[in-house]
């Protein structure tokens, strides 16, 4: 039986995993460790729609998260100069089939192999609106939404009714003080402090961990939420580490602060493409939190801060400058140990997908698993999670799958690096016939990023011929097949957003 967890690191990973633990293990006593001396990254501030599916799950009030963490509404990411033409699109969340709007849905059950569509495709309709000319950023409601300063609800016989997947843009140093105020308040004992050593027994299994103060915890069961410092499952376990770098070769970051103008705040992220790299804006209620993500190979700390100072038009007051190489561990759960957030790895922060990654661990837990503890066990996990990383990692490789070659950067991305394998396959399939569902899927994990994800990428990008699409139309005649249902899908987005309300 397990009595006692202990959750080494706070920030949003250690708080996330305290009181998903504590909610999962109500009789067991849990300790998080942090240090005021050390404290947190606080550069990430997007997320995931998953983010306020398991705040909900753990009883916390979303509109108290919003107002306590000083949080907006998140509803995609833009991409913006990504061609190096100036133009921008939006990668949005999906639409919620409730509404009667999400074209995945609108089309009846069985009508596809009625008419002699394939049955592995579930993008007919978008397909349909690509080939006939339709802005996805225009007429997908999540992107409309975004572009237009609107809010994911709608209005109807004084109900306000939710239309599309929402996320957040959170301070992550006030979410870690607001989640840790209800941590505390259910009962998680709370210790500031800082690792001196580890105490292990004969089998290798975690029993204690010493602080430099003296203090001794005493623990069944540990997570590493210890962030880029690793200190259980990289320093102690020396576990084995699976690289990105020969894919995705970003490896510096310089964040900043913005202050609000006077415009309205946007509900979407901001990726917006530099000569070495790419700037992400991130609005708040308070501020913006902004950073320039670039390779040091191309540019340096003095001359990326020069180049977004030339962009924004003044001078901007870089906090710090840190460095990453992308990459996992391939075994993020060893004996008594699990590692959440930075600690199990990280890619780099293109959609979000470090907090992504964290909350899929999470939801991947369950009691009967952690306390039997089992090689099988700990094997099946370790598997699921690597698989969750490689497959994220080749859709974010997929962003830089552009035909910009304005600078010495984006011309020899392509050049320098190695394409993943399966971004490979499918780009070599692709030249041929459009997405299906099961080319991003497979056969016994769910997908991190839908097919959907990767046409609004590669229709933005343009890294996939736009003359499939129409070929595609025409061959199965989708404006006779499928033209009602395209005209009822664009009539209830039109309909919703019109309902919509003002951010």
């Amino acid at each position: 039986m397990i009595k006692n967890i202990t959750i080494l690191g706070g920030g949003t990973a250690g708080w996330l995993t305290a009181l998903y633990v504590n909610k999962t293990f109500p009789n067991v006593k849990i300790t998080l460790i942090e240090s005021t001396n050390i404290g947190i990254l606080g550069a990430g501030e997007g997320s995931v729609p998953l983010l306020p599916n398991i705040l909900q799950s753990l009883d916390i009030s979303l509109h108290s998260f919003k107002e306590h963490t000083k949080s907006t509404f998140k509803l995609g990411v833009s991409f913006e100069n990504w061609r190096g033409d100036g133009e921008k699109y939006i990668v949005p969340f999906s639409e919620l089939k409730e509404t009667g709007l999400n074209y995945k849905q609108i089309v009846p059950n069985n009508y596809n192999s009625k008419i002699g569509l394939p049955d592995n495709k579930s993008t007919h309709i978008l397909t349909n609106l690509i080939a006939n000319g339709y802005s996805l950023s225009d007429n997908i409601l999540a992107g409309k939404l975004s572009y237009k300063n609107k809010l994911p609800f709608y209005r109807d016989n004084n109900k306000i009714i939710q239309a599309s997947s929402f996320s957040f843009h959170f301070d992550a140093r006030l979410t870690a003080n607001y989640l840790k105020s209800i941590g505390e308040k259910r009962g998680i004992n709370v210790i500031d402090g800082e690792l001196e050593s580890i105490v292990e027994n004969k089998d290798g299994y975690i029993t204690s961990l010493n602080l430099k103060d003296g203090t001794v915890v005493d623990s069944e069961f540990f997570f590493d939420c210890s962030g880029f410092k690793r200190l259980l499952i990289g320093k102690h376990y020396n576990t084995k580490w699976k690289s990105y770098t020969e894919h995705l070769s970003m490896n510096s970051a310089i964040p900043f602060f913005l202050p609000h103008d006077d415009k309205p705040i946007p509900q979407y992220t901001k990726a917006v493409a530099m000569k070495s790299g790419w700037l992400w804006q991130i609005p708040l209620q308070h501020r913006w939190g902004c950073g320039y993500i670039f390779n040091d190979v191309y540019t340096n700390e003095v001359e990326a801060k020069k180049e977004v100072e030339e962009y924004l038009g003044h001078e901007i007051e870089v906090r710090n400058l840190f460095k990453f190489n992308a990459g996992r561990y391939e075994k993020v759960w060893v004996k008594n140990c699990i590692a959440i957030g930075l600690s199990s790895g990280f890619i780099e922060p293109l959609e979000a997908t470090s907090i992504m990654l964290q909350l899929m661990q999470l939801m991947d837990l369950d009691p009967i698993s952690l306390v039997a503890n089992s090689d099988s066990i700990r094997d099946e996990y370790n598997k699921t999670v690597s698989i969750y990383n490689d497959e994220i990692a080749d859709f974010i490789y997929w962003h830089y799958v552009t035909d910009r070659n304005d600078t010495p950067f984006w011309k020899e991305y392509r050049e320098k690096t190695i394409v993943p394998k399966r971004v490979k396959d499918l780009m070599e399939i692709w030249k041929y016939r459009t997405p299906i569902d099961s080319d991003v899927k497979t056969t016994t994990y769910k997908s991190s990023f839908d097919i959907e994800h990767w046409i609004h990428v590669a229709i933005g990008n343009n890294s996939i011929d736009k003359s499939l699409f129409i070929q595609e139309n025409e061959v199965f005649e989708l404006n006779k097949k499928l033209g009602v249902y395209t005209n009822k899908y664009l009539n209830n987005m039109k309909n919703i957003f019109n309902k919509s309300l003002d951010s």
